[in-house]
């Protein structure tokens, strides 16, 4: 039996709060999906959680302003705060008299004190443009509004222009610093803003499907409203009935996924009949489109480290009812692999948006340590290609330590040869951002 709609809001806070504890494993698409609400319900409780995870630097500024004394050390009471601002300054479609009274009522004895901090943002927000002559005391947000500071509060965009965008877009300062020195200011302002948005969903039709045409029809006759992308065989989301909770969706008609990644698996050019490795396949999307394109008559064999993660590509190829894609418990006994992709753990510094709690896990360290790993993935990859084989180097990073510094690294030993490299940035609601590289096995 599902929760009521009263419960999104508990569900959220008890997420956030569920990844805060769990720490560096913790994920918040995990922490929601383990609640049982209806579809309404649990799409309103996903973007609270993912919103305040996604915008909880700039929330706590603004909370920071209306807070006599220091923030309450109650995590469930700070979360509580963080939720109601999120719904004030993001979510045009909640009045705001109604997110106030729905988040005080969670609040239990310190209502009076949310109550008041809440109330206290609504007086800051105007129905009206923010003058762009002013970013150290205004700020825009959606609706055509603006949060008006009572002084000059927010960092100077000319003089500290990492800390303006960090805290304008709740970003780790350390990355900022790096976008900004590699790619100026004006080019890390939009990666910085498609960090910050809510991402667009986008449907990739399967070999079931003739079209995403064909996809978008079967769609709309459930209520789910499509429009096309920049890919030919994608569709986003635009609005109606989730497309989860549908037939088309447990037909397997479609995956979610991204442009950038589609295209990351299309550039390593699987035949049909050919045997492919998958070494870093959970969820089994990339897998599942390789199994496509190697037809009845080919093999793809998909591997990830984590068990528990090898239930999805399990899942992923019995929806998709796709014979040829194998899930393998471990790396032995394969036999001569014509193709594999290595899709490696990384800092997911394309697709912060999405992964929003990677955020906070991000530092020059992290980077470093994750392409240790990296360098170890594409290695034991390597070892299992066939003389003349291909292999596709991916990530969802855009940091030149995971993606363009290593591939030259690893191609600068004896018998590897680079066909292509490509760096993606992020640009919402159009794709993600991400790199892939095309590696060419010496046949002796």
């Amino acid at each position: 039996m599902s929760r009521s709609g009263a419960d999104a809001r508990s569900v959220a806070i008890d997420a956030l709060l569920s990844v805060e504890e769990q720490g560096a494993s913790g994920r918040l698409k995990e922490a929601l999906a383990s609640q049982r609400l209806d579809v309404r319900d649990a799409a309103l409780a996903r973007e609270l959680a993912f919103g305040v995870s996604r915008r909880r630097r700039l929330l706590d500024f603004v909370l920071g302003t209306l807070v006599d004394r220091k923030f309450p050390s109650s995590g469930h009471l700070l979360t509580v705060l963080r939720l109601g601002a999120y719904q004030l300054m993001f979510m045009t479609r909640t009045p705001s008299h109604a997110a106030v009274h729905a988040t005080v009522a969670l609040a239990g004895r310190k209502r009076g004190f949310v109550n008041a901090v809440l109330r206290g943002i609504t007086r800051m927000i105007e129905d009206r443009p923010a003058d762009p002559e002013l970013p150290e005391r205004e700020l825009e947000l959606p609706g055509g509004r603006c949060l008006v500071f009572a002084e000059k509060l927010f960092p100077d965009p000319q003089t500290a222009p990492a800390e303006y965008l960090s805290v304008l877009h709740s970003l780790p300062e350390f990355l900022l610093l790096r976008w900004i020195e590699a790619h100026g200011f004006a080019t890390a302002t939009r990666l910085a803003l498609a960090s910050s948005c809510t991402p667009a969903v986008f449907l990739r039709h399967t070999s079931k499907v003739e079209s995403a045409a064909v996809l978008a029809a079967s769609l709309q006759e459930e209520g789910v409203l499509t429009e096309a992308s920049e890919h030919p065989r994608i569709l986003r989301w635009s609005g109606g009935s989730s497309p989860f909770a549908g037939k088309a969706f447990a037909q397997g008609l479609f995956v979610a996924q991204d442009p950038t990644a589609l295209r990351a698996a299309e550039a390593l050019g699987a035949q049909a009949g050919e045997c492919i490795l998958d070494l870093c396949a959970a969820p089994g999307t990339k897998a599942s489109f390789l199994a496509d394109e190697v037809t009845a008559s080919g093999r793809v064999y998909a591997f990830d480290a984590n068990p528990g993660r090898r239930e999805l590509i399990r899942e992923t190829a019995a929806r998709l009812s796709l014979s040829q894609l194998e899930c393998l418990e471990n790396l032995e006994d394969l036999p001569p692999i014509d193709r594999v992709i290595i899709d490696v753990p990384c800092s997911n510094t394309g697709v912060l948006s999405r992964r929003v709690e990677a955020r906070d896990r991000i530092n020059l360290e992290a980077i470093l340590s994750l392409a240790r790993q990296q360098k170890r993935l594409i290695a034991r990859g390597w070892e299992l290609l066939r003389p003349g084989g291909i292999c596709l180097y991916s990530t969802c990073s855009i940091e030149a330590e995971e993606n363009e510094d290593l591939v030259t690294g690893f191609a600068s030993e004896e018998g590897v040869k680079i066909l292509a490299m490509q760096r993606t940035f992020p640009e919402l609601p159009s794709h993600d951002g991400g790199f892939h590289a095309l590696l060419e096995k010496a046949t002796s």
